[in-house]
C-alpha cells in the first residue's frame, strides 16, 4: 500500500464475517458431528450480517471518504474477531 501511495492507489481488503447466503441450501445435508462440535461456539458468535454490509463497506472504501486509508484489513464480521 505504501509503495502505490504516490500513484494514489488504495489498498484495503473487506474479511467478511458469517453472512446471510445461500450457501447453506446449495450445501446440501451438514454434517451434524461438525455442528455438535461447533455448538458451543456458534452460540458465542454474533448473529449472521447481509451482503449489504459488506457492499456498505466496499462502498466507503471506494469513496473518497476513506482516502486515508489504504493497507487495511477492514473486518466486517459483527466485532467477532475484536480484540
Amino acid at each position: 500500500a505504501y509503495m502505490y501511495k504516490g500513484e494514489k492507489i488504495r489498498v484495503n481488503v473487506i474479511a467478511p464475517g458469517g453472512i446471510n447466503t445461500e450457501i447453506a441450501t446449495a450445501m446440501g445435508r451438514p454434517n451434524m458431528d461438525g455442528y455438535t462440535w461447533l455448538g458451543p461456539v456458534l452460540k458465542l458468535s454474533p448473529a449472521p450480517g447481509e451482503a449489504t454490509d459488506i457492499a456498505q463497506c466496499a462502498l466507503l472504501l471506494a469513496s473518497d471518504d476513506s482516502a486515508y486509508t489504504s493497507g487495511d484489513i477492514i473486518a466486517v464480521d459483527g466485532g467477532w474477531t475484536s480484540f
